[in-house]
């Protein structure tokens, strides 16, 4: 999937999906109420468990993570079913 300027909402379930942004920077919310999101920034294998290594982080249900600048890609997943909502802004 493709990522501009537009917010845009997305499922995440136990599929690891690869999310481009074309215009870097940006926002990642966790909009679930219950399920982590898993995201690896260097677009490797995203894994589902703690620790996962480097460019791998953990949003929480509710939660919110800038994405670097640097980066151009992420893989994502989850152990379950949840949501991502990508903003080009900080959420409010």
């Amino acid at each position: 999937m493709t990522l501009g300027d537009t917010p845009r909402e997305f499922e995440v379930d136990t599929t690891q999906r690869t999310g481009t942004v074309n215009s870097r920077g940006g926002w990642l919310t966790n909009t679930h109420a219950t399920e982590a999101v898993f995201v690896d920034t260097l677009a490797g294998t995203t894994a589902t468990t703690q620790p996962a290594g480097v460019g791998h982080l953990v949003i929480k249900p509710g939660k919110s993570m800038p994405l670097q600048n640097t980066c151009a890609a992420f893989t994502f997943k989850a152990g379950g079913t949840s949501y991502l909502l990508w903003t080009k802004g900080q959420p409010t």
